[in-house]
């Protein structure tokens, strides 16, 4: 497999999750600014799973070019799914820093966010112990300074790694990576029970017999 290809599926699949989470992000935010906080939340959720799912499918199409005997290493299966999660995450920070910051203005999407929240708890869907948590919550946002573009991107980066990553632990790629880690252990270990039944029987006889045995061990171990 050529680095072109290896980068060209990466911006590929990165593109296509990138914008399906973009479209997902857009419609949690407009849900959120007209204060429909628990569609905002399903909707979240639906898009997390579908995250999960391309990235598992993809991971599976980029380990099904491998052969049986090639294999698909661990190295690659990691470093492939984590060029993907930085590819789609850039174009989704870059989506967020446009919504809020261009399409919207920031002073406007605070403005906005912050008449949502009290109209959510105007409602009592916040309880009363927690009066003096939400009263600090809306000053901490009402105070913060507009994040940059970097850090909009930046923060997109580190949110999709930890959602991402770890379920990314379970993709084809990884999969057959372990498989083939134990695979390579257990012939290791059964080439090592045999070099040592043969030079047990006779150590002075059995030395080629025994060499042989490692050297066909360290073939196998190595391929």
């Amino acid at each position: 497999m050529t680095k072109f290809k290896f980068w060209n599926e990466v911006c590929k699949y990165g593109a296509i999750i990138g914008l399906v989470m973009s479209v997902a992000f857009v419609i949690e935010q407009s849900l959120m600014l007209s204060g429909w906080f628990s569609t905002m939340g399903l909707v979240w959720v639906l898009a997390a799973v579908v995250y999960i799912v391309l990235l598992y499918r993809f991971a599976k199409r980029r380990r099904e070019q491998y052969g049986q005997e090639q294999g698909f290493p661990f190295g690659h299966g990691l470093g492939f799914i984590l060029a993907l999660i930085l590819a789609l995450a850039m174009i989704k920070g870059v989506v967020e820093y446009l919504y809020r910051s261009v399409f919207i203005g920031y002073s406007e999407y605070i403005d906005r966010y912050t008449s949502a929240l009290i109209r959510f708890a105007e409602e009592g869907k916040f309880p009363a112990s927690m009066e003096g948590v939400f009263a600090e919550m809306l000053k901490t946002i009402q105070e913060a300074p507009e994040p940059s573009i970097q850090a909009t991107v930046g923060a997109s980066i580190w949110g999709n790694l930890i959602v991402g990553l770890h379920p990314g632990a379970c993709t084809p790629a990884f999969r057959s990576s372990i498989r083939r880690v134990r695979e390579r252990w257990m012939l290791r270990s059964t080439y090592r029970s045999s070099f040592l039944s043969i030079t047990r029987r006779s150590p002075c006889r059995s030395w080629s017999n025994g060499s042989i045995a490692w050297l066909a061990a360290r073939v196998c171990l190595t391929r």
